[in-house]
């Protein structure tokens, strides 16, 4: 079944409890049409949805840096040395996306499952400098 379908226990919302509703037009539904279920009762307890069972997108970020120091025979500036570095943070510009919205009660609305919504604002950073040490 389509993941943006799910059914509630008729006793959530004011049915037959044991009978399945949709939830997003209120009307009963057999176990098989739904993908999600909110079942009522202990002898569901063992079987409840656990952690992880749904996994979000990865981030990745990818930092270099590199540093050169070039001495100098600057008798006045106490020999001292330029130093040159570069740092680059995201360099591969990986589309990072955070959490997606996973909740059953935004079935139906924009923001379920969104991956438009979620993305980080991570993109690709460049940093060049150069100073003198003495």
């Amino acid at each position: 079944m389509p993941i943006n379908t799910a059914a509630l226990d008729g006793s959530y919302v004011g049915g037959t409890p044991g009978v399945y509703y949709d939830y997003l037009t209120g009307n009963p539904v057999t176990v098989s049409q739904e993908h999600w279920l909110v079942p009522n009762g202990p002898q569901f307890t063992p079987r409840e949805v656990g952690r992880d069972s749904y996994e979000n997108p990865g981030t990745e970020y990818w930092n270099i840096g590199a540093e050169k120091d070039i001495p100098t025979t600057w008798p006045h500036a106490d020999r001292g040395m330029l130093i040159f570095k570069v740092q680059a943070q995201n360099f591969t510009n990986h589309d990072n996306i955070g959490l997606l919205d996973t909740s059953i009660f935004d079935i139906g609305s924009p923001a379920y499952l969104n991956r438009q919504n979620s993305i980080e604002p991570t993109y690709r950073h460049l940093l060049l400098w150069a100073k003198f040490a003495f």
